[in-house]
Order: C-alpha cells, then structure tokens, then sequence
C-alpha cells in the first residue's frame, strides 16, 4: 500500500482496493488509466451509469467513487482527458471544473504530504 502510495499519491479506498486487490491486476489497471482513450470510455461509462442509477443511494455512492478514482488515477499524466469529459455536462461552468479539479489534486498533495510527515 505506501508503495502504490507513494508512486500515485494518496489514493481513495475504491481506488487502493482496485489496485491491490488479488483479483484484479494492479498492471493492468495501470496500463488502462495510462491510455487517454480508455479513460476517456471508463470516465464517460461512469459518468452515464451515473445519470441512470443515481437515484439510488448504494449506486450514487459507488458511482461517485468510480469516477474520483477515475480522475484521481489519472489527473497527475492526464488532466485533459477528465477536464475535456467534465466540461461536456450541460450547464457546467468551466471555472467551477477547473476548481474541482485543482482543489482535488491539491488535497490529494496535502493528505500526502501529511501521511509522510506522519509517518516519519
């Protein structure tokens, strides 16, 4: 776990569980949030199951983080694909995406930051 940690960043649970989780394959993972195109098709999947299934709690929850994990793996060597994907929500304003996304890293570079000094 620090050693995922340390080389992605403080990751969410979903995210940690999905990467170190026996069943499923850490490398593919990876490989898969490495490509623009595949995270640009699991992001908009997530996005859509979202608009369907968000009415119901158990859904929204998972749904919601899904698609942090989603950009949390990938906004450090990608950012565009998340942001380009967000900005296509109706009535978005570009700004308030921007916001999110910059407040989502920052605090992922904080936790960071704070579990190393912690850890020391």
């Amino acid at each position: 776990s620090s050693g995922i940690n340390a080389e992605y960043g403080n990751l969410n649970n979903v995210t940690e569980h999905l990467i170190t989780n026996r069943d499923v394959s850490a490398p593919l993972l990876i490989s898969v949030f490495s490509s623009p195109a595949a995270t640009h098709t699991f992001l908009v999947k997530a996005l859509r199951a979202l608009q369907v299934h968000g009415q119901h709690d158990n859904c929204l929850y998972t749904l919601l983080n899904v698609i942090i994990a989603i950009i949390q793996a990938t906004y450090r060597t990608i950012p565009h694909v998340a942001r380009d994907i967000l900005l296509q929500v109706p009535s978005v304003v570009p700004e308030k995406v921007d916001k999110f996304l910059q407040l989502r890293w920052t605090c992922v570079q904080t936790l960071t930051h704070l579990s190393l000094n912690i850890t020391r």
